[in-house]
Formats: C-alpha cells, sequence, structure tokens
C-alpha cells in the first residue's frame, strides 16, 4: 500500500440530547477500575463496494451520504451510551460524562479495499486509518471513544473506531455498535437500552486498588505454564445479568501450572483449559462478588512475580461484529490492529460466515519469530500477517477472493486447545 489516506473533514459529534446532570459524574465498578489507563480496544470493519451499490440501487460516489448517515446516527446512539462522548478521569473513580463528544474524522485514499485486506500491513492500517494509535500513550488524546471513516478508491470504505477499555469490555463495544447500526437504518425501536450503573451495584468502587497490571505479566523461562481465560460474568451472576450491562463484567480464570516434564500432549492443554473454565461456576461469581475479587488480583500478582509464563485467551465468538449493517450489508471485514501491549495474548474472533476462528496472537519478538517456524502451524496458515510480535491467524479451508464462503480447518472449540498446544513449545 503506497498511498495515504487524506483527512478531508474533522467533526465533533454529540449527543442529540444532553445528559442529564445527575447522571455526569458516573462512578466505575471496582472491575472497571482494574482496567489500566488508556487501554484501547480498536476496531476496524470494512464494507465492499459492491454491497454498498447494491444498498443505494447503483454505482456512485456515495460516501457524503454514508457518512452523515452514520453522524446522525451516532449522535443518537451516544445519548443511549453516554460515557463514550465523556472523559475517564485519572483518579480512576469516575467517568466525566461532560458530553464533550466524539472526534468524527473523514478521510479519502486512492487505493482499494482489496489491496489493505489482501496485504494488510498493521502499522499502516493504525497510522492511516484510524483517528488516533490506540498504543502510542504519548499520542492518545483523553477521548473514550474516536471514530474514522475512509473511502477507498473503488467505493468501499472502512470504520475505525478505538473504544477506551475503561468504559466496557468487548462484549459492550459489541452491543454500542449494534445500537448505533440499527438507529442509521431506523430500527430504533429494536435498542435493548444499556444498562449504565447496574455493575456498580455488584461490584462498587475501591479507592484501595492493589498494584497490579493485568497487562504486564512478563514472560520467563520457566518449566511451568499457565493458561488465563477472560470469562464474562453477565450469565453467572445471579440473577444473570443482561448482556447490554456496560461495564468490564470479565474475570481472569487461571488454569493450574503444568510442568514441562515428560511429553506433552493436547489432552494435558484441553485439562487446562477445562480447568480455567470450570472454576468460574455462579458459586465461584457469588463468593468472587462478596469478597474474593482481591483473591483474584492477588493471584495474578502471585504468577507475575513467579515469573510464569501465562497465555492469556480472549474470545469475541459469540459478539456479532458481523452483524453490524448500517443500511449498506454487513462487513467484509473486522478485526482488530496490531501492537497490541499486553505480552502472550490470544484474542479469537468469528469469521464472517460464523463458521471459523480468527486468531490475534502477541508474543515477544523472540517468541513469534520461533511460533511463525512451527511445522504444524505453517500446515494451518492459510492467511498471515505479523508486525513486532503480532500474528493474526484465519483458519480456512480454502482461500477466495472477499466474501467467498468460509469453512475452517479445525472446529472453533477446537482452535484454542490447538494454539494452546504450539505457544507451549515457546
Amino acid at each position: 500500500m503506497a498511498a495515504k489516506a487524506k483527512i478531508v473533514s474533522i467533526e465533533t459529534i454529540k449527543p442529540s440530547t444532553p445528559t442529564p446532570k445527575h447522571l455526569r459524574d458516573l462512578k466505575l465498578s471496582l472491575l472497571d477500575q482494574l482496567i489500566p489507563h488508556q487501554i484501547y480496544f480498536p476496531l476496524f470493519l470494512c464494507y465492499s463496494h459492491h454491497d454498498i451499490n447494491n444498498a443505494f440501487g447503483g454505482t456512485g460516489d456515495h460516501f457524503s451520504i454514508i457518512s452523515q448517515k452514520l453522524k446522525t446516527s451516532l449522535s443518537h446512539a451516544l445519548t443511549l451510551y453516554y460515557p463514550y462522548c465523556g472523559k475517564s478521569l485519572k483518579d480512576n473513580i469516575s467517568i466525566d460524562c461532560n458530553d464533550m463528544g466524539v472526534a468524527f474524522i473523514e478521510s479519502k485514499v486512492h487505493v482499494k479495499l482489496s489491496d489493505i485486506l489482501n496485504n494488510p500491513k498493521l502499522e499502516l492500517l493504525v497510522k492511516d486509518f484510524f483517528p488516533f494509535d490506540p498504543f502510542n500513550f504519548d499520542e492518545q488524546p483523553e477521548a473514550n471513544l474516536a471514530v474514522q471513516l475512509t473511502q477507498f478508491s473503488c467505493g468501499g470504505i472502512a470504520l475505525a473506531v478505538p473504544f477506551d477499555h475503561k468504559v466496557g469490555d468487548g462484549s459492550t463495544s459489541g452491543y454500542f455498535l449494534r445500537a448505533w447500526a440499527l438507529l442509521a437504518t431506523g430500527q430504533g425501536s429494536l435498542i435493548e437500552a444499556p444498562q449504565i450503573e447496574t455493575s456498580l451495584l455488584y461490584f462498587p468502587p475501591s479507592r484501595n486498588i492493589p498494584n497490579i497490571n493485568f497487562r504486564d505479566v512478563i514472560s520467563k523461562e520457566e518449566l511451568a505454564s499457565k493458561v488465563c481465560h477472560v470469562v464474562n460474568l453477565r450469565s453467572l451472576i445471579d440473577p444473570p445479568l443482561p448482556e447490554v450491562t456496560r461495564g468490564n463484567l470479565i474475570v481472569h480464570s487461571l488454569s493450574p501450572s503444568l510442568e514441562l516434564k515428560g511429553e506433552v500432549g493436547l489432552h494435558d492443554f484441553a485439562e487446562m483449559a477445562r480447568k480455567a473454565v470450570i472454576r468460574v461456576d455462579k458459586d465461584y461469581v457469588s463468593k468472587f462478588v462478596v469478597d474474593g475479587i482481591i483473591k483474584v488480583v492477588e493471584e495474578m500478582k502471585a504468577t507475575k512475580e513467579e515469573g510464569v509464563p501465562v497465555y492469556t485467551f480472549t474470545s469475541l465468538m459469540r459478539v456479532d461484529f458481523y452483524g453490524i449493517d448500517f443500511g449498506w450489508g454487513k462487513p467484509t471485514w473486522v478485526g482488530t490492529v496490531g501492537r497490541r501491549r499486553m505480552k502472550n495474548a490470544v484474542m479469537l474472533f468469528p469469521t464472517r460466515d460464523g463458521e471459523g476462528t480468527e486468531a490475534w496472537i502477541t508474543l515477544s519478538k523472540v517468541d513469534m519469530v520461533q511460533f511463525e517456524r512451527n511445522p504444524e502451524l505453517i500446515q494451518c496458515l492459510v492467511w498471515r500477517l505479523s508486525l513486532d510480535g503480532v500474528t493474526t491467524l484465519s483458519n480456512l479451508a480454502r482461500r477466495g477472493v472477499l466474501g467467498c464462503n468460509i469453512q475452517p480447518l479445525v472446529s472453533s472449540s477446537k482452535v484454542e486447545k490447538w494454539i494452546s498446544r504450539q505457544l507451549h513449545g515457546l
């Protein structure tokens, strides 16, 4: 990709209805407080020119119509999800929901969308198509959300949206996008209103947060390894919370250490994964809600201090990112971008047809070189891009043009176990 996106306009989008004064000081839940400051979840949604032309009934430049529709519907979406147009305070206690608005950037680039997707370069995706670099702390604005809409020469578009993790997890981001899309298509009545403050009832904030950064687990050469699963708590709390409950309703569940003695097989890693997941049941969560959260934090801290390598898995397989239709079809591709700051991390995304699994893997540069040379990985890998220790894998049975029918090489339920086996040999 030789061409650089050119910014053509910058506008601040504010909520269609001002946030009432009694809602402007939103306290963070304890789980929100545990998320490090200035950690973003960047999403990149691509829409093909074929779908856009079909939606508008012919070829032509539909960019201005698309942009205006997105701006208008975003304004209404921010009325529902008002924390996104505020500012996360550095005291780690609250969000100032001051209706400061969201930056909406329009840009154009003289390359085709297919050129980007067929030969993606992660550093350029961040530099050219995002409103700011979500992984550069020195240059980040104090924004909970920003949007950049880019038009490609073919007529396709990309929507880049970095979400402040303090405001919510992947589920919250997904429901925000769904509400935004429903408003854009005149289906606002189908929106399930978000529960902005419910999580505070279960996890009230604290002024005594342990000094632990979940994204700074340091790997050393040890004869042990753990698998850490990020588990959604919403369905496990009694009574269950709706998925539209805003916030970071997640817990990190660690498997017992696995000693590297003798032959280590897939069943060993399956057992690690099983133990990490089954321990997070309703009884566990009930104790966790009452007084166990600090114990989990201390467990992570102890693991960090021991130097035990921890491989963290986050699954977004149940978040319907490919259902985000603003009125011109479903996305051709949805993904995140590189240079994630968490070591030894695996993020799982669904493929467009819902049958496959795409994995984003972050390792140290040394480990990544060894990982990418793994013979079994090379046999399975069909699509790959790598930068500074970031690799994305798509387990496809065959490669084709954008929007082709995709079948997985292995079932989605086995992807995590398979990756665990490859990582454990590092």
